[in-house]
């Protein structure tokens, strides 16, 4: 899991950690229901998930350099039964490698990965439920490291 004092930072301000010398924002996202069978996007502010892509822009200065490095994923009610929920970071509106799923009862998720990103980049949550899901109160947290 993150660290908490980053994923207190919902708005991407960073957290600066003196002992790495590394810059680390969150991106927070969150939907209070998914739709069972379908793809749904997560937004900022813990609004409903959309069916339209949202793209996030990644605000940093010109030059900078980074990676995603983390998905984390909370749900408050599990997919349930043999119903497996996959979650996939987009950047740009590609799938990146990073991705899993949580199935069952299953509550979280945490997937590592390396995926470059500059600033303008958009990054994204994708929430597909599968048939049945009743996943609901989601919550996904996206690390944004300096390369």
């Amino acid at each position: 899991m993150p660290a908490a004092a980053t994923v207190a930072r919902p708005e991407g301000t960073g957290v600066r950690n003196e002992k790495h010398r590394l810059e680390v924002d969150t991106v927070v996202l969150g939907a209070a229901s998914i739709t069972a069978g379908a793809a749904r996007y997560l937004q900022k502010l813990y609004l409903a998930a959309s069916v339209t892509e949202l793209r996030h822009l990644l605000n940093k200065p010109p030059g900078w350099k980074g990676k995603i490095t983390r998905l984390y994923v909370v749900v408050g009610t599990a997919p349930g039964g043999f119903v497996v929920d996959t979650i996939t970071v987009r950047v740009n509106g590609a799938d990146t490698a990073i991705a899993g799923t949580i199935t069952g009862t299953a509550t979280t998720l945490e997937v590592g990965g390396n995926i470059d990103v500059s600033p303008g980049d958009d990054i994204e949550v994708r929430y597909t439920a599968g048939g049945g899901s009743a996943a609901a109160n989601v919550m996904a947290y996206v690390a944004v490291e300096d390369r």
